[in-house]
């Protein structure tokens, strides 16, 4: 049974952190909504860290990680990088992923980690604003876009200015949204493509449904299996990048048809419509 044992109106957010006795498990909510459940939280950061540690041209040592202020997906990056520069809003956020024992417990104490630098910035302007560092590997783990304020996040002149601060070779991953929620996905998928040479969607399964993540790059995805020697993961393998690549023809053809001028907020709120009709139509 879940016992809230965390709770705080931060100037961005309400946060609440749940702990179950019982199975030992932790879970963080954001504004009502779960952002990760310990029972399976490492499939979704391990296949976002580790998927563009095998495809980046040369070995990857510096991680930028825009969101992830529960510092799960750093924990991850930790396994091979060298420096790893967090940028998440909630200074609150960061404070809680840095102290609270639970969840240093699980992010395996990373922000407190000195290869690991915190900034709690807006992340579009600090990209914007980013001149003098580049990254390998660039995770967005933001929010699905599920208000117009959010939107921003999900469009082109914000992926220009990733791409701008990727070092050549480098590879761009972001959180598109639950993978069933498909017009957000090609919507994102349309967008990328007017940024970057190579993109294509991968997938996860979670206990919430399937997780979706574009992953984008300018050179030739041919990925590099021998930099996981040595990096321990519960899930991620060739097997599990197969399987996230493996998509249905129906889907694979639908998520090719979005349309880069649409608005990724319009199309979520039609995706969470559509969803909810088929499932209505299921049960009928």
């Amino acid at each position: 049974m879940w016992e809230k044992v965390f709770h705080l109106n931060s100037q961005f957010q309400m946060i609440e952190l749940l702990a179950d006795k019982e199975t030992g498990h932790i879970r963080l909510d954001l504004n009502l909504c779960t952002q990760f459940h310990s029972a399976d939280e490492y499939r979704y950061h391990e296949l976002a860290i580790f998927a563009p540690l095998v495809l980046c041209e040369k070995d990857p040592k510096k991680v930028l990680v825009l969101g992830g202020g529960d510092g799960l997906a750093a924990r991850e990056a930790l396994k091979f990088a060298e420096k790893i520069v967090v940028v998440d809003i909630d200074p609150e956020m960061t404070r809680l992923a840095k102290e609270n024992e639970l969840i240093r417990t699980l992010n395996k104490d990373s922000f407190n980690s000195e290869k690991v630098k915190i900034y709690n910035k807006d992340a579009y302007k600090w990209v914007q604003e980013c001149r003098k560092n580049k990254y390998d590997i660039v995770f967005a783990d933001y929010p699905d876009p599920s208000s117009l304020a959010l939107e921003k996040l999900f469009e082109v002149e914000h992926y220009k200015e990733i791409e701008r601060v990727l070092k050549p070779g480098g590879v761009f991953i972001l959180q598109a949204g639950g993978g069933m929620i498909v017009p957000v996905m090609s919507t994102v998928g349309a967008k990328l493509r007017k940024v970057f040479k190579y993109c294509f969607p991968i997938k996860v399964e979670m206990l919430g449904g399937i997780q979706g993540f574009w992953i984008a790059m300018n050179h030739k995805p041919q990925p590099v299996w021998d930099r996981l020697k040595g990096v321990e993961t519960r899930a991620f393998d060739k097997q599990m990048f197969l399987s996230a690549t493996s998509w249905s023809k129906d889907l694979r053809t639908w998520l090719k048809e979005g349309d880069p001028e649409d608005s990724v907020y319009d199309m979520y709120v039609y995706g969470l419509a559509l969803a909810n009709h088929l499932s209505w139509r299921t049960r009928q």
